[in-house]
């Protein structure tokens, strides 16, 4: 879990860094199995430091996150992503990046 944390902060620096709002995450080759409090406990963490990357940077446009992941990381039920959602987050979970990269144009 402190991994994953500290990688999407690491992506939070690099939409800094390249100014865009827009942000596709393959996460394609993650493996493991997170548990149902891993996924709330994840979608948390991210929703939260998305609401103060903006707060911090008077970002006048919201940051659209798209994840691309396979079972088992992705969960069919999207649970991490309504978690996500429910505390302001634009995310949007997919298992291919055509649908992923359609959904972000």
């Amino acid at each position: 879990m402190a991994e994953a944390q500290r990688a999407f902060l690491e992506i939070l620096e690099a939409v800094t860094r390249h100014n865009t709002a827009k942000i596709l995450l393959d996460g394609r080759a993650l493996t493991g199995e997170p548990s149902i409090i891993q996924r709330f406990l994840f979608g948390e963490f991210t929703a939260h430091a998305v609401v103060r990357y903006r707060q911090e940077h008077r970002a006048s446009r919201a940051l659209q996150f798209a994840f691309v992941l396979h079972e088992p990381v992705l969960d069919p039920q999207r649970f991490g992503e309504t978690v996500a959602v429910n505390r302001g987050m634009w995310v949007k979970v997919f298992d291919n990046p055509d649908d992923a990269l359609a959904w972000l144009r």
